[in-house]
């Protein structure tokens, strides 16, 4: 539809037909197995690849972990090296045609975009109790009810705490999107 895709890619082992991309994270991005952005810009990258003629097979992406700790790589889930290899989800390559389509239409067709919380890096509402006078929170509960709770379970009397509302937030939108002082979703969050 007159639009050009591209791609940078790290590695790919022709003779294995296995696409490669090196990304630098937390060591909880493999605590909690998220890499969902992974798997769609590498399924965006393997349907590119073949339609060059290269045939992709398996997807990996080599995790490095900027903050492994080796006291912690005994624990449950965390990863035992700073370097992990994960296999990735290869997608049919109309399930690839058909995510690249809707990613386009997104951000080039008609009407006003609407974002995501995840693409706008949303951080939810939450509740600290705190003692008064005090600025660290005891604790931070994602609604009031369960604040309010807490601070009975803890015995805290009205006088000596407070629940401070802390409204979410949209890091992308505040801090890195170029447009968001004439974007309307974000205008009706503040």
């Amino acid at each position: 539809n007159g639009k050009l895709v591209s791609a940078q890619i790290d590695a790919l082992h022709v003779s294995e037909r296995t696409l490669l991309d090196l990304k630098t994270t937390s060591a909880w991005k493999v605590v909690n197995k998220d890499y969902d952005k992974y798997e769609k810009q590498m399924n965006i990258q393997a349907y590119l690849a073949g339609l060059h003629g290269y045939e992709v097979e398996k997807i990996q992406v080599v995790v490095i972990c900027r903050d492994w700790s080796k006291v912690r790589s005994g624990e449950l889930n965390y990863p035992n090296t700073p370097i992990q290899i994960v296999d990735l989800d290869l997608w049919s390559k109309k399930e690839q045609e058909l995510y690249i389509r809707e990613r386009l239409e997104l951000h080039f067709g008609e009407g006003e975009k609407v974002c995501t919380d995840e693409d706008r890096w949303m951080r939810p509402e939450s509740f600290a109790v705190k003692v008064k006078g005090k600025k660290r929170a005891l604790r931070v509960l994602p609604t009031m009810k369960s604040a309010l709770l807490y601070a009975a379970d803890n015995n805290l009397a009205d006088s000596k705490y407070s629940i401070e509302e802390r409204p979410a937030t949209y890091t992308r939108c505040e801090s890195y999107c170029a447009v968001s002082k004439w974007c309307s979703q974000f205008n009706a969050t503040k």
